[in-house]
C-alpha cells in the first residue's frame, strides 16, 4: 500500500494493485480498477514514485511511466 492524502487532508493508503490509471486534470485522479475515481493532493509524478518504490520493494518490476501530455492539434 502507498501512503496518499485526500483532498480534506486525510491521509489514506491504497492497494496499488488497485490502481489502474492516473490523471492531471489539475487534480490528480485515481482510477482503480472498479471503475472508482478518487482525488489526491500528491502529483501524478509523486504517486508513480511511491507506486513504482512499492512495487520494487515487492520484488515485482515497475510498469508505470509518466508520459507527457499530448498536444492538441489545431
Amino acid at each position: 500500500m502507498i501512503p496518499l492524502t485526500r483532498l480534506n487532508g486525510a491521509t489514506m493508503h491504497l492497494n496499488i494493485d488497485l490502481l489502474q490509471a492516473i490523471e492531471a486534470m489539475p487534480d490528480t485522479i485515481l482510477t482503480l480498477v472498479g471503475g472508482e475515481k478518487l482525488v489526491v493532493k500528491e502529483p501524478v509524478d509523486v504517486v508513480v514514485r511511491r507506486f513504482n518504490a512499492r512495487r520494487r520493494r515487492l520484488g515485482r518490476r515497475p510498469p508505470l511511466i509518466v508520459l507527457p501530455p499530448l498536444e492538441e492539434s489545431p
